[in-house]
């Protein structure tokens, strides 16, 4: 059914949040950071989303959803969220992106030799095999970026991740990391397999550790009315300990990495295991580390550190004689097939990163922008918070042309792209340059990326399509690359 099949993807993705969508256990609310990103799931699969105050009608087995105030073309929607729990078939259109792919493929060879000259490429943000397949189906050139934390939240991984953080002791801790590093190992090696002789960018835990732990207003409540278990008593204290104010721009990232290093050297650890068995299958892994928010060059120094000492380490366990049994045929295959080369780069997502860049690229392989974060911070704006209320009074009144989250802000943001593509090339020449952000997928920014010298853009897979024939136009059309 394809209800229970689009469930069970959510919940891989957003495991904690689609629990209690479907168990119909709370509204999610317009206020609530969670929110925003399962509306980025469900258009990165075609799904239609909705948005507003949400009332559940536990009775009725409905959630009804009222628009906000300010949108005045939607009328009140109600959602039976039971669909999916029980796997009803669900009606769904013909994917027009799939007709606009043919036509690509089937255009009159400009936009796919346009494509072919290599100078903006089209990579994908992927986490699962599928989406991997479904990018690679559509012609992308590898992924651009592995958001590890989703896979963390998936059912099996979720209450690890947690007894990672309640860890008293440093015991405790490593067994935790050590559970989490197992099924990474899996996660990767899937993704690497899938992408087999294409880059695949993975960007190492990047939010912050409250977003692993329940809510700290629902344990609360429970606590005043029916009393909390022992276990949820240690998880409201470290829900309270690790809340913070701004938490987007708290600990997070690199951030993360610095106060907790083994979740880094967990990560890289089961990725270059994964590079490992993949090589021995008779795969061709490229591996790409990617840190992200740093914003100092001694930050970046720090970070890369970490994985290089890691990558020595694993280095050093495959020189020794083998020994009997499964290990000794991986070292043998491995020693035939070519190690996979693996390369370090980092997320421009801060203006102070945009304006350092020189800086950053001297120990930085590769740089890929965050436009995301970037036009957050450019402009001050919450996306949380000004897309449900502000944003639309601002389009209505001009006071924007467009939803910079949407296209890239040409003059501001998009300036900064230029600024820091043009210092790290001119600290270092080969550096690779790409953009991440849900920019990657619109026709206009990939215009502005493609005369920033950036040399490739990724999106959603179900972008692919687009993405390629904007990269196409945007090379036909003349537009001279600034940097390159």
């Amino acid at each position: 059914m394809l209800a229970r099949h689009v469930a069970a993807h959510l919940h891989q993705v957003f495991a904690e949040l689609i629990r209690r969508v479907i168990n119909a256990e709370d509204g999610i609310k317009a206020g609530d950071d969670r929110a925003l990103r399962t509306r980025f799931a469900a258009e990165g699969l075609t799904l239609p989303s909705v948005r507003g105050d949400t009332f559940v009608d536990e009775a009725a087995r409905k959630c009804r959803v009222i628009p906000p105030p300010e949108d005045v073309r939607a009328n009140a929607v109600v959602v039976d969220v039971w669909i999916a729990r029980f796997g009803h078939a669900l009606h769904r259109p013909e994917n027009p992106i799939k007709r606009i792919t043919e036509l690509v493929q089937r255009s009159s060879g400009l936009a796919v030799v346009a494509i072919g000259d290599r100078r903006l490429r089209v990579r994908a943000n992927a986490e699962t095999p599928l989406d991997a397949k479904v990018a690679r189906d559509f012609g992308a050139e590898g992924i651009g970026l592995c958001r590890t934390e989703h896979m963390f939240l998936a059912p099996d991984r979720l209450p690890v991740v947690r007894r990672m953080i309640l860890a008293s002791t440093p015991a405790e801790e490593a067994a935790a990391l050590d559970e989490l590093r197992k099924v990474q190992t899996e996660d990767f090696a899937a993704l690497l397999r899938a992408m087999s002789g294409l880059p695949v960018t993975v960007r190492l835990l990047d939010p912050p550790l409250h977003e692993f732990l329940p809510s700290v207003d629902e344990l609360e409540i429970k606590k005043a009315t029916v009393g909390l278990t022992a276990e949820e008593s240690k998880l409201m204290d470290a829900a309270h300990s690790w809340a913070e104010v701004n938490p987007m721009l708290g600990t997070r990232g690199v951030r993360l990495g610095v106060i907790k290093p083994g979740l880094y050297a967990m990560q890289v650890r089961a990725l270059l295991a994964a590079a490992d068995i993949v090589a021995s299958e008779g795969f061709s892994p490229i591996v790409e580390v990617m840190i992200p928010l740093t914003v100092t060059k001694e930050e970046l120094a720090l970070a890369r550190s970490w994985v290089e000492q890691e990558i020595l380490d694993h280095s050093k366990q495959l020189k020794p004689a083998a020994k009997s049994g499964a290990k000794t045929s991986i070292k043998k295959s491995i020693k035939k097939s070519k190690r996979p080369k693996v390369t370090i780069g980092t997320m421009i997502e801060t203006p102070r990163a945009a304006l350092v860049a020189g800086e950053l690229a001297e120990i930085s392989d590769f740089f890929s922008f965050g436009t995301n974060d970037l036009t957050q911070m450019t402009f001050g704006f919450s996306r949380d918070d000004v897309e449900s209320r502000m944003m639309p009074a601002y389009l209505e009144a001009g006071l924007l042309k467009r939803n910079p989250f949407e296209t890239i802000d040409q003059v501001g943001v998009g300036e900064l792209v230029k600024i820091a593509a043009a210092r790290g090339r001119k600290a270092k020449r080969g550096i690779k340059l790409g953009v991440c952000g849900e920019h990657g997928g619109d026709p206009e920014s990939i215009g502005l990326f493609y005369r920033a010298g950036l040399d490739y853009v990724s999106c959603s897979p179900y972008r692919i399509p687009i993405a390629r024939l904007a990269a196409a136009q945007a090379i036909i059309g003349g537009s001279k690359a600034e940097t390159k």
